[in-house]
């Protein structure tokens, strides 16, 4: 079953950045602000207008900043998507 039909765009432009080299990311990795409470994690995992879901190590509220956190927000966030579907 293919979520937007039979057959999808070709993508009009692709950016790759070089994470390392990016000098406001200089290889940093997310984390909450001072301020915030771990609450907010599930604010950014939200789905939009039911329709946009976001993943990754930064909505990881267990393990954050992690590839595990992001492995699991992942699984989270494709389960979120086929209930929705399905």
């Amino acid at each position: 079953m293919a979520i937007f039909g039979s057959a999808s765009p070709e993508p009009e432009q692709m950016v790759s950045t070089r994470w390392h080299a990016d000098p406001f990311a200089l290889g940093s990795y997310s984390h909450l602000p001072p301020g915030a409470s771990p609450s907010d994690y599930d604010l950014v995992t939200e789905a939009v207008e039911g329709r946009r879901f976001f993943a990754g190590e930064g909505t990881s509220r267990k393990y954050p900043a992690t590839v595990h956190g992001a492995d699991l927000s992942g699984e989270s966030a494709a389960a979120e998507i086929i209930d929705l579907v399905l």
